[in-house]
């Protein structure tokens, strides 16, 4: 019961948690495609660190973006001037208890932005009022229902259906989609090589697996050398593959994930979906541009990897290519 009263509490504080108002200043030219924007987040304290801020497109895809750094400053390169940047939910300190900052959608139209946060009045909780016991109704005579759960894939993209897990992964399935996404990874022992399964059956029907929810991988051991995506994977989520640790404990050592295939179905990558990954070849089976900001890779990763592209892509512009494949410095075409 306690545990269960933690998960209510924290469910009852994020609700608590909504944003207000912003202001927003604007400066400097109009940017073009792949120039470079700058800005500060500042909140009622002064600078925020820690804040996601990205460039979405008209299907809400992420496409740029920057965290910005303790002094509140961000900085990436635009990717279409006529998208809008977006702050991703930002909760200071205080949000356990009190209060949050809102989540303004600007349309990009300077080089320069001053977005201003301002902070709810504080909402106090009394807990100790709360019938937590009624909460936890529990039919022993019933039949188990499947628990339903909502999961975020890319930007505020979310995937919605039922939990159900086997061997060392748990999936969220959907009736309506009949499609499945894979939502945790989990292994108590180093393994060099991890094979997301293609389907899943549950009560006799088959659920081709289409995608990876957020941060699927984390907290996974940093031993995984190569990991094998099934050809049906349309979407690779944010941070998917970053935060890896050391199985020892150790938090300083770098993830193992040597290479990696993306599948020519996959049409969108979220934000740091790699991040931290010392990458030494990207292989890509697309014949045509995926959806993706700058910040897929680290910087080491375009400096040093090579990324393995299809023939019909060599004679692309970056305009249709994208950003982030023009970032590589070691191209083979096949």
């Amino acid at each position: 019961m306690k545990k269960f009263k933690t998960i209510v509490m924290a469910a009852i504080m994020a609700m608590i948690c909504n944003g207000l108002s912003a202001k927003v200043t604007v400066s400097g030219k109009q940017p073009m495609s792949g120039d470079l924007i700058s800005g500060v987040v500042i909140g009622g304290d002064g600078p925020i660190g820690g804040v996601d801020v990205v460039e979405k497109n008209s299907d809400g895809y992420v496409v740029a973006g920057a965290i910005t750094g303790e002094d509140g400053v961000f900085s990436f390169r635009v990717a279409n001037p006529a998208d809008s940047i977006f702050l991703a939910k930002y909760y200071d300190e205080d949000c356990l208890l009190y209060d949050s900052y809102i989540i303004p959608h600007i349309a990009i139209a300077g080089s320069r932005f001053e977005i201003v946060l301002e902070k709810n009045p504080p909402v106090e909780y009394d807990f100790d009022d709360f019938d937590f016991e009624g909460l936890a109704v529990v039919d022993s005579d019933a039949a188990p229902r499947p628990l339903r759960m909502i999961f975020r894939t890319v930007g505020d993209k979310e995937m919605q259906g039922y939990k159900y897990s086997e061997d060392n992964f748990s999936f969220v399935w959907n009736d309506e989609s009949g499609e499945a996404f894979l939502f945790k990874a989990w292994h108590h022992e180093c393994q060099e090589s991890v094979e997301i399964p293609s389907e899943i059956t549950v009560n006799g029907k088959t659920y081709p697996v289409t995608g990876l929810t957020e941060t699927v991988f984390f907290d996974m051991d940093d031993c995984m050398k190569t990991v094998s995506l099934p050809d049906g994977i349309k979407i690779i989520g944010d941070r998917a593959f970053s935060n890896m640790k050391n199985p020892y404990g150790s938090d300083d050592a770098e993830m193992a994930l040597e290479s990696v295939t993306i599948p020519e179905n996959v049409s969108v990558i979220g934000g740091y979906a790699f991040r931290g990954c010392p990458l030494k070849t990207v292989t890509v089976k697309s014949p045509d541009p995926i959806i993706c900001p700058e910040n897929v890779f680290d910087q080491s990763v375009y400096e040093n990897a090579i990324l393995e592209l299809p023939e019909n892509w060599k004679n692309r512009e970056t305009s249709q290519t994208g950003l982030t494949w023009s970032r590589f410095r070691n191209i083979r075409y096949y």
